[in-house]
């Protein structure tokens, strides 16, 4: 694989960065324009929020599936399999209505949505040399978010039609499956023998991990809340607040935004200060700043403001807990680490939407970002218990010595 390094860093990376950014854009579409259609249909915040998680469902069944696609038909075969089923959900979904269907297709399309992410970052993993890897993983996450941010936008074309914005990204679906299987090389790669061996052993770790990178995992299954908050729950609180979908696009777009101007400077100083001292910061700020937007009603402008500061600072979280967890385990348990923290992260974002609608339903509209400032502040709390906790083994031990 690495003599075909240089040809696919050249061509190939830069079409797996173009397609991640329409893969990016199609669950940053999908998710606010079908919360914003099931409100108008008088659907429950907490039932509208179950239906959001949906996506995040698929995303985490299919992480079962990706291994096994990957050895038996191989990385480019996985990663149009994923296009495939993203394109087929995107085409269903014009011709159907009602939270059943919607949720059914949500599902499946966090299980397209997953399968390409995944294949891709294992392909990037294999090919990239080692030198390049952090520079390259750096540009795959920002053409994910950058997808992200654009996504909403395309909710300002339903009035035109509630298939056009399902048409315009079913043409870019289609467009970048036959480019793929043009260009994307052909390979089949199989389980290394050494790799079956380790498998055994894994689960040993697991629980030392646990142990071990404990905060990191709490950060990202919080980050999880906040994100499909934002995707799913937001549209809801927006239309209940008197905000129009442009403007909740708008709203939702500014907070992606924000999190992408703001990943490099976030990262370099947790390079500086620490990336515990950071994430400490980041969610007692954040906290904050959840606490405020209710203050702001339906004032869009300084809602624009707040949730823009939001985004770029809360928006690295997953990322910095990613590094977070790497500061803290040993090198040979990273790999595991790293999948045990984005289950996390895919737990957050299943629940998230099912306690922010649930709060909304049954006590104030503005517990949405009361329970995101609890979620926030949490942090802080454990980070000081598990500090205390530390110390005070250190003195018994000191005592009894």
């Amino acid at each position: 694989m690495q003599a075909s390094f240089r040809q696919w860093s050249l061509s190939q990376f830069r079409l797996l960065i173009v397609l991640m950014i329409i893969v990016g854009a199609t669950q940053g579409l999908v998710s606010p324009l079908i919360s914003t259609m099931l409100e108008q249909q008088k659907v429950s915040p907490s039932v509208n929020g179950i239906s959001a998680s949906m996506l995040y469902v698929g995303m985490f069944v299919s992480m079962f599936l990706c291994s096994k696609l990957l050895k038996y038909i191989g990385y480019r075969k996985t990663i149009l399999t994923g296009i495939v089923v993203m394109f087929t959900v995107i085409l269903i979904f014009p011709f159907t209505y009602g939270i059943w269907s919607w949720s059914l297709l949500r599902f499946l399309l966090g299980v397209g949505d997953n399968i390409t992410t995944f294949a891709v970052q294992l392909w990037i993993a294999l090919n990239v040399a080692s030198i390049e890897k952090g520079k390259r993983f750096s540009q795959f996450g920002l053409a994910y978010g950058v997808g992200l941010g654009l996504g909403p936008l395309g909710v300002n074309l339903e009035p035109f039609g509630f298939y056009v914005p399902f048409l315009v990204l079913g043409i870019f679906l289609i467009i970048v499956f036959f480019v793929c299987l043009a260009d994307l090389q052909k390979d089949i790669p199989l389980l290394p023998a050494k790799e079956e061996k380790q498998w055994v052993y894994a689960q040993r770790s697991y629980k030392s991990i646990y142990v071990m990178g404990f905060l990191p995992m709490w950060s990202a299954l919080i980050y999880g809340f906040i994100e499909v908050a934002i995707a799913g729950n937001f549209p809801v609180y927006g239309m209940k607040i008197g905000l129009s979908k442009i403007e909740i696009s708008l709203l939702i777009t500014a907070f992606i935004w924000g999190s992408l101007l703001f990943q490099l400077p976030l990262g370099v100083l947790g390079d500086k200060i620490g990336r515990h001292k950071l994430l400490l910061l980041v969610c007692s700020i954040g906290g904050i700043g959840m606490l405020l937007v209710p203050l702001f009603g339906n004032n869009v402008i300084g809602l624009l403001i707040l949730l823009g500061c939001m985004g770029g600072l809360i928006g690295s979280m997953l990322s910095i807990s990613l590094a977070f967890l790497s500061d803290l385990v040993p090198s040979s348990m990273v790999t595991r680490g790293n999948l045990l923290t984005t289950s996390h992260f895919t737990i957050g974002s299943m629940l998230g939407p099912y306690f922010g609608g649930m709060l909304m339903q049954h006590t104030l509209i503005q517990s949405l970002f009361y329970f995101l400032a609890f979620s926030l502040f949490s942090f802080v709390i454990l980070s000081v218990i598990i500090r205390l906790s530390k110390k005070e083994k250190v003195a018994i031990h000191d005592i009894k010595m």
